[in-house]
């Protein structure tokens, strides 16, 4: 699973250093790592609701990225986004 080359375009912005292949080995897998943590932690929260039968709605799962200026924090999240929403279950991202 990887971005499409028009795609991959829509994600960058003006200055960005960003290619494919860095896509394909950091983001990609960074992306299933986080897919599957929120995955474990949803069923974890879902088990203690079910335990405590407290019926609640669903718990968001907010994901923040930091840095100084000008090193690649919305390009980071933009292609992150793209790429999270693309796993099973689709999430809404």
């Amino acid at each position: 699973m990887t971005l499409e080359p028009g795609e991959f375009d829509r994600l960058r912005s003006m200055h960005d250093r960003l290619d494919l292949q860095e896509v394909e080995d950091i983001y990609l897998p960074l992306s299933r790592l986080l897919s599957i943590y929120v995955d474990a932690t949803q069923r974890l929260y879902y088990s203690q609701r079910q335990f405590l039968a407290i019926r609640d709605r669903k718990m968001p799962y907010i994901v923040g990225v930091a840095g100084s200026v000008a090193v690649g924090k919305s390009t980071t999240a933009r292609v992150l986004q793209a790429l999270l929403a693309r796993w099973s279950p689709r999430p809404k991202v």
